[in-house]
Formats: structure tokens, C-alpha cells, sequence
């Protein structure tokens, strides 16, 4: 079956703009059959490489994408006053690059490099074989940041090698920045449990970052939502191994977290599932878009303040 492109200028404005949308929302949705997969994107490296930086401003969170916006409007603004002869120097240099921001931009660009370069490896002689060179680094970026909650890819996932499969598994659980339009555990999540062990190693009391210590709280949030992700990712391979008990352990376990992530990746077992299997899936991609935590913490019940402290004791680990 043959397709073609928008004819008209506001078709093609149109079809511009949706998959703008549904790059920057992390949705991973097409109006073209098969999505990028399909024979008139496959080759667009350059609109590739477009919605790959989309996805990420969108994956990085809004807190951040406003903090550059006012640090762009500040540095403009300051431009012009000399240039208008108003002033003779900048004033100040706003300072944006909080804790979070650091985090984020440091995990991000970690997670971003790491991805191209193992995608790339694992591969150039396969999927990638009979691309030219741009065509291999373009597939590879695009590779690399659609598993972190963005569900566009311009290669079948079906036909990607296991090591490349695991790979995008990982960046599928580790997935985008808060208060982004991505989910997964979060990039702040993964970082601070990795520093919180790590302090632990060098038997360190205290967890610091970027000259801040971080506080009690905060790393007790990441291992409360590390332990009910994987607890949760447990129980709904565990449901669809029972319904599904046909399709591979591993295609069920890649669709478990694509669906918790709200990535939209799947080995094409999607399809497949019964109407149970799906019924599950539905209620997993709900519980991964409200959020983990906040999803368990409606059903809690309000706890007094205590007046009074227990004994501390410490646990053989």
C-alpha cells in the first residue's frame, strides 16, 4: 500500500504540528500508518534528529524549561539596554542552576550519551547495517531517547538485538525528568539512590551533591518509590504470565514496563493479549502516569503526629 505526505499547506501545517505535540508530550502517537516505521519518515533523518530534541526539552521537566526561558529573556533584555547605549555592563547573572536543575541536566546528558554510544555498538551490523553514516547516527540518537518515555521510533523494536532490547528496557524504567510529560522511576529518583549507595560505600553519614547535602526526605522518597515500582513491575509480569502464558516471559516483561513507564514501546505482543491482559495494561499505564507514589498515597490513612521516640537499633543487611 502506497501513502503519501500532506498535500496542501494546512495539511502539511497540520502534520508538522501534531507530531510536534506528540513528540514534546512523550506520546509516541502518527498520522501515518506504522508511525516513523512507516516508508515516507523512515529515511527523514533530519526530522528524525527534530523530534529526538523535542522529546528531550519535553522529557526534562517544565520547572527547567522555564528557569532557561527567564535566563534567556534576562540575557536578551540586558543585550539590548547596551547595545541601546542604556547601560554599560550586564548587572547580574541570575543564578537558575539549582540542585534540581543539576541533577536533571547531568542525568539527562549521562543518560543521553551512554544510550547513543551502546545503541550505536549493539547496532551498527544489524538494524543499522545498510544505513549511510548519518542515517546510523541519526537511528542511534533516536534511539537513545525514545525509550525514555517517548514511544517514537523509526525501527520495529521487534527487530532490535537483546543487548539493544535491555538496553532500552533500562532507560524505560530510569525514564525523564519530574514534572515533565515523561514517567518511569525519574532521573532524580535513579541519581539519588546511586549517590545515596555510593555515600554508603565510602561509609559517609551524610549524602552531598553539588556542594548541597540531601536531606532525609528526599532519599527516602527514592527508595520508597524504586521499592514500589519494581514490587508493582512484579506483580503485573507476574498476572500476565498467568493470562498470557503463551507469549515469551521476556516480551511480557518489556510490555510491563513500557506500559509503567507510559513509553509505548512493545515487542508486537500488544495486539496478542487477551482482553484481560489488556484490562491490566490500561490500569498499569493509569497508575504510571499519575505517579507511583502519589497514586499509593490516596489510599493511606491520616497518621497522628507523635508525641514520642522509639529506641534506635541498627539491622544486619
Amino acid at each position: 500500500m502506497e501513502y503519501s505526505l500532506p498535500g496542501t499547506l494546512g495539511d502539511k501545517i497540520f502534520f508538522a504540528a501534531f507530531h510536534s505535540i506528540a513528540a514534546f508530550c512523550c506520546s509516541g502517537l502518527s498520522t501515518l500508518p506504522g508511525g516513523f516505521t512507516n516508508p515516507l519518515l523512515v529515511n527523514k533523518y533530519g526530522l528524525h534528529i527534530g523530534i529526538a530534541f523535542l522529546i528531550i526539552i519535553g522529557g526534562i521537566g517544565f520547572p527547567i524549561v522555564f528557569n532557561y526561558l527567564r535566563l534567556a529573556r534576562h540575557l536578551l533584555a540586558n543585550r539590548i539596554r547596551v547595545l541601546a547605549g542604556l547601560q554599560q555592563q550586564f548587572i547580574h547573572v541570575p543564578h537558575i542552576i539549582n540542585l534540581h536543575t543539576y541533577i536533571v541536566m547531568l542525568s539527562t546528558l549521562f543518560l543521553l550519551t551512554t544510550g547513543f554510544l551502546f545503541y550505536l555498538f549493539f547496532e551498527y551490523h544489524h538494524t543499522l547495517a545498510d544505513l549511510p553514516l548519518k542515517g546510523k547516527l541519526a537511528e542511534a540518537f533516536l534511539g537513545a531517547v525514545t525509550p525514555r518515555t517517548a514511544g517514537i521510533t523509526s525501527i520495529n523494536t521487534i527487530d532490535l538485538s537483546a543487548p539493544t532490547l535491555t538496553l532500552t528496557a533500562i532507560l524505560m524504567i530510569i525514564g525523564a525528568g519530574p514534572m515533565s510529560t515523561g514517567g518511569g522511576l525519574k532521573v532524580t529518583t535513579v541519581f539519588v539512590a546511586v549517590m545515596t549507595t555510593c555515600s554508603i560505600i565510602r561509609e559517609k553519614e551524610n549524602v552531598e551533591v553539588h556542594k548541597r547535602e540531601l536531606s532525609p526526605l528526599t532519599i527516602k522518597r527514592a527508595f520508597a518509590i524504586i521499592v514500589i515500582y519494581f514490587l508493582l513491575l512484579a506483580c503485573i509480569v507476574s498476572i500476565l504470565s498467568y493470562t498470557e502464558g503463551d507469549i515469551s516471559h521476556f516480551s511480557l516483561l518489556f510490555e510491563c514496563v513500557s506500559a509503567l513507564s507510559t513509553v509505548g514501546l512493545t515487542m508486537g505482543v500488544t495486539p496478542e493479549l487477551s482482553m484481560a491482559g489488556k484490562i491490566v495494561i490500561i490500569i498499569t499505564m493509569l497508575i504510571g502516569r499519575i505517579g507511583l507514589l502519589t497514586f499509593f498515597m490516596t489510599f493511606r490513612s491520616s497518621s497522628k503526629k507523635k508525641n514520642y521516640l522509639y529506641p534506635k537499633e541498627n539491622v544486619l543487611m
